[in-house]
């Protein structure tokens, strides 16, 4: 029967259900699906406008991915046999079907690329196709010739194609901004030896992406967006209903070659047509690091764009609606377990519900949920059904992204993908959404002896008492632990016998997770029946998407422990005995009242989030790079050398650790780039301040890299200079040797020392600071070791700087408000006199917006928008104030 006879008997699904719970059908085919390597199952899917036929992207003859159809049944539970649609020719015979294959509005047509062609398999090339299939050769959307479709320069790395809502119009991806469009310059040159061809994973090429429309009878592109608009990724676009309106989320504009990963700093809209771009206006406005990542798409009415990002929490993608109009982003998922993150989702076409896959009960499994746009927090339904094995290894929507989640036309049966049968083979499923009840899968927890093995399968069990269905260890850094695993007031030894030609790591990807709790220790070192231990490695890797939760509790690592994942640490402590502890580009994480220990560097690639009473001890340096910045509150940092980014490239410097609080820092220098800012009642004892290159073990490395200086990859580098900043009059700096020359004679140690409330340096105001040499106050001449260094305290008084930064602000009527009527002398530069109230307020309001006045400085003058927030402050404190003077 051919697939145009198929549609003769297309009948809707009305209705899903089985007995009086409506569970999750899954779709038999002919051929079957099944694992394997390539397995033969779903890829990407869509509906017809109808909702009568499935288009999908699939393998089914164990080959390569092509383009399928089938109608559904009206019985779900008999066999479907898709038909290829698109041809096996000899231009297309050993490339697959890419993206997710789109049927016209119209439902006559079906669009889709390949991600090869004859002469360059590395092109993306657009086709359409009659919804019956193709005969003979395939049709391209760019005129084209023997050669292959598509031969606009430079015509390749097309994809993601989209149809406007009448279907005149295709839109699409071009990655290199092909079709009339230019690469934004990529300085190499001055890399020297670190060009993209030496280091690629470091300094990869620039992978532009702009978006372009064309008329759906083809013709030429022109471009919608242009490459100062950022990069967009696939499925990061989507048009509005009325065809007017892209919106879209690009990467930030890259000015110079750094890897600082996808940062998304906002949405944005453009004119169908092309345009000037506007941003979607956020209140509160994103975290540091928000990335839209996956997907979004606007909702039916064109109101509301969804999309999933990090927008509350840096590293957690969730799901949220925002108005195109601008305002406050509403998440839409329910609390997410501590390792999960919403992968995909679709929105039903009466604008009412969503359905989204997300690891939201345990983190290492994706399930399918059920939700109003309009619902409140913890209102979701899981609608998938439960796994035969709650690992990884069974998820609803194998791929992240659009295409694997679908509605009916009448909003009330959701198709999903999931490899929920049989592991590594992707089915398609159907369930009725007005009659599903949910599941709960379970995690992997710990059973073995104290100082069992982690790798152990027989080691851990699930809630039904089931084990894990293979040892996890990672032989040859291969693979990758799939699971979410709890040691619940264990102790695991790593008693593993292996041999010494192993390489052993233990690697957790995409949604898996490990909890220790509750005095759990696990130790994962050497000495696992190895006479020479230097044999094994013994590292643990998180990737992105994974986790690691340590609450009272303790890992051990003998070698790297590598974090591209999420990390919570409470009263914990994570500690490699011989190598790295690495914070990598996709790290999100917390630390609080607990101690990392790194046998040899800690070296951070991105902002390490909330970092509260706890201890860093270092044996070599901390490495900060990729302008990166640091901030610690009450904690102590111990290293045997410094603090300095490990590369010396053009954006290495810029890096800063601040430090909070009581905070304390122990090193030998601040070198290369890397600002030492000291703030509240911190204290740093640095070995020295020496700007002298040619330092040594006698004298301790500089405070500055000089000029021609090679670092360990051969780069040349140049002058970085470091600075150390006070913040406060109560932070303190001490060094323990004395500074050398400078042999040419240009830097002098006291200009890298910066009073941050003026700007001034020591050797333009000496007299804002008391340094402290031998036991005597004296004026520092920028060579002996110093045991104290502070900014000095100052015979002028700023009524109303009640934390004594040097400026009467915000913070100090916060300060204020939280004393009410608190003894005199709570407040810093209190003159006002009595008991906190009235007459403190009027001081504060009366010197609102001064600064202690350094040389030719000016009192700071409020923003507008600080004027207005200022005069609605005093209206309704006034009453306040006169009320307690009563």
């Amino acid at each position: 029967m051919t697939f145009a006879r198929l549609v003769v008997f297309a009948t809707c699904v009305t209705s899903l259900a089985i007995g009086g719970q409506a569970l999750a059908v899954r779709f038999i085919t002919d051929p079957a699906t099944s694992p394997g390597d390539p397995p033969t199952d779903f890829v990407s899917f869509s509906l017809t406008p109808d909702g009568t036929q499935v288009i999908a992207a699939a393998n089914f003859d164990a080959d390569d991915d092509r383009v399928y159809g089938f109608t559904i049944p009206n019985d779900l539970s008999s066999t479907v046999n898709p038909v290829q649609l698109s041809t096996t020719s000899f231009l297309v015979e050993n490339y697959d079907v890419d993206g997710v294959p789109i049927v016209s509005p119209d439902g006559n047509t079906i669009l889709y690329i390949h991600d090869g062609r004859q002469r360059d398999p590395s092109e993306n090339t657009i086709h359409t196709m009659p919804i019956t299939g193709e005969s003979g050769d395939f049709n391209g959307l760019f005129s084209g010739t023997a050669a292959g479709p598509n031969t606009v320069a430079p015509g390749n790395s097309n994809f993601t194609p989209r149809y406007s809502p009448d279907g005149s119009t295709i839109f699409f991806i071009n990655s290199e901004s092909g079709f009339g469009g230019t690469i934004p310059p990529w300085d190499t040159g001055s890399n020297g030896a670190n060009s993209p061809s030496t280091f690629p994973s470091v300094w990869a090429a620039p992978d532009w992406d702009v978006l372009y429309s064309v008329p759906a009878a083809g013709g030429t592109p022109t471009a919608v967006t242009m490459p100062s608009d950022g990069d967009i990724d696939e499925d990061l676009y989507a048009v509005t209903p009325n065809g007017a309106t892209i919106v879209y989320a690009p990467d930030a504009p890259i000015a110079t070659p750094r890897n600082r990963g996808d940062d998304r700093p906002t949405i944005y809209t453009v004119p169908a047509t092309g345009g000037a771009s506007t941003a979607i206006s956020m209140t509160p406005g994103p975290n540091e690091k928000f990335t839209v990542s996956g997907m979004l798409e606007v909702t039916p009415d064109g109101q509301n764009v969804v999309f999933i990002g990090d927008y509350d929490t840096a590293g957690k993608n969730e799901l949220y609606s925002l108005p195109l109009a601008g305002g406050t982003p509403t998440k839409l998922n329910d609390e997410l377990h501590f390792a999960g993150d919403v992968r995909s989702f679709a929105i039903s076409p009466d604008g009412l519900s969503v359905a989204y896959a997300a690891g939201q009960t345990v983190g290492s499994t994706s399930e399918l949920f059920f939700k109003s746009l309009a619902g409140a927090a913890g209102t979701s339904v899981r609608i998938s059904d439960p796994a035969p094995s709650n690992t990884a290894g069974f998820d609803v929507s194998n791929g992240s992204g659009a295409g694997n989640i679908a509605f009916s036309p009448d909003s009330q049966t959701v198709y999903y993908l999931g490899d929920m049968t049989n592991a590594g083979a992707v089915d398609l499923y159907a369930v009725d959404t007005t009659e599903k009840t949910g599941f709960s899968p379970s995690a992997y927890t710990y059973v073995g002896t104290d100082g069992g093995d982690f790798t152990l399968a027989a080691n851990w069990e699930d809630a039904d008492g089931n084990p894990l269905p293979a040892n996890i260890s990672t032989i040859d850094n291969q693979g990758i632990t799939p699971y979410t695993l709890i040691v619940d007031g264990d102790l695991i030894g790593g008693n593993k016998t292996v041999t010494a030609e192993f390489v052993e790591q233990i690697q957790f990807g995409l949604g898996a997770s490990l909890e220790i709790k509750n005095g759990a220790e696990v130790r994962l070192t050497n000495g696992m029946g190895i006479a020479d231990p230097a044999d094994i490695i013994a590292t643990v890797d998180f990737d992105p998407g994974s986790a690691l939760k340590i609450v009272n509790g303790s890992l051990i690592v003998n070698d790297d422990v590598l974090f591209d994942g999420m990390l919570y640490m409470e009263n914990a402590t994570l500690e490699s005995t011989a190598d790295d502890i690495e914070f990598q580009d996709e790290y999100d994480g917390t630390i609080i009242n607990s101690t990392l220990r790194a046998g040899d560097n800690l070296l951070v690639d991105t902002a390490m989030g909330n970092i509260t009473g706890s201890n860093f001890e270092i044996q070599d340096g901390l490495s900060i790079r990729f302008d990166s910045d640091i901030t610690v509150t009450d904690t102590d940092i111990v290293m045997s050398f410094d603090v300095e980014p490990l590369f010396t490239w053009s954006d290495g410097e810029g890096t800063t650790l601040t430090l909070k609080g009581t905070s304390t820092l122990t090193a030998d220098s601040v070198n290369e780039g890397s600002d030492l800012i000291l703030e509240d009642e911190s204290f740093a004892s640095l070995g020295s301040l020496d700007i002298d290159p040619a330092s040594s073990s006698a004298n301790p490395p500089s405070i500055m890299v000089a000029t021609n200086t090679v670092n360990d990859f051969g780069y040349v580098g140049e002058d970085y200079v470091s600075q150390i900043i006070f913040m406060s009059y109560d932070a303190e700096l001490e060094t323990r040797f004395s500074v050398l020359e400078d042999p040419d004679g240009v830097i002098d140690a006291r200009s890298l020392i910066i009073n941050g409330l003026t700007g001034l340096s020591y050797l333009e105001d000496p007299s804002a600071f008391t340094a402290i040499v031998d036991g005597v106050e004296v004026t520092w001449d920028g060579d002996a070791p110093l045991d104290s260094l502070m900014l000095a305290s100052t015979t002028t008084v700023l009524g109303g700087d009640f934390n004594d930064d040097g400026v009467v602000n915000i913070a100090d009527y916060v300060l204020w408000r939280n004393n009410l009527g608190s003894p005199a002398g709570t407040l810093d530069n209190d003159t006002a006199g009595g008991d906190i109230g009235a007459a403190q307020y009027d001081l504060w309001k009366a010197n609102f917006g001064m600064t202690l006045d350094p040389p030719a400085a000016v009192a700071a003058v409020p923003e507008p928008s600080t004027i207005v927030l200022l005069s609605l402050l005093f209206a309704v404190t006034g009453s306040q104030v006169r009320r307690r003077r009563v």
